[in-house]
């Protein structure tokens, strides 16, 4: 008897404890939104500050994404070596200041994404110029980024170009 009723205690517990599990994580099915994600609503008092160091990050993020559109003017223009400096100088920036980008996960992502279409704009001008190898090697570089990027970017053509050697 000793061991059923410690069996049965046990279980008590255990449901006990699951029912307090399933309370503690439980959201409210009113604030999910159309992605199926739960939107909550956060105090003023505990709306995240930003700090010197964010905003450097986002300052560093904001100059890479000028030089890249400076790379894009030249890639309307045609002049697919000018626009392969530019894309270079964008992603030498962001290799650079890695470590302050780092204090803001915003920018992270927003670089991220500036190295990926920087890699991936560096081998369509490869393509213009008939530069097959060096378009490849781009693409390659392209789809490591992409391969370990904290969110991957759908939209990225890095595998198209790459796939049709």
């Amino acid at each position: 008897k000793k061991v059923k009723m410690a069996a049965t205690s046990f279980e008590e517990d255990e449901a006990r404890r699951q029912k307090e599990v399933i309370e503690q994580t439980s959201f409210d099915l009113d604030n999910l939104n159309q992605d199926g994600i739960v939107e909550m609503m956060i105090d003023e008092k505990e709306e995240i500050r930003r700090t010197p160091a964010m905003d450097l990050a986002a300052q560093i993020v904001a100059s890479a994404e000028s030089i890249k559109s400076v790379g894009s003017d030249y890639v309307k223009k045609n002049l697919w070596r000018e626009a392969i400096a530019e894309y270079d100088k964008a992603l030498e920036l962001l290799s650079k200041e890695k470590s302050k980008i780092s204090a803001d996960y915003e920018s992270e992502l927003l670089a991220e994404k500036c190295e990926l279409a920087c890699r991936n704009n560096k081998a369509l001008c490869a393509l213009k110029l008939m530069d097959w190898s060096l378009a490849k090697l781009f693409c390659a570089e392209g789809l490591q980024v992409q391969e370990r990027a904290k969110v991957p970017d759908a939209s990225s053509k890095a595998k198209l170009f790459i796939s049709s050697w």
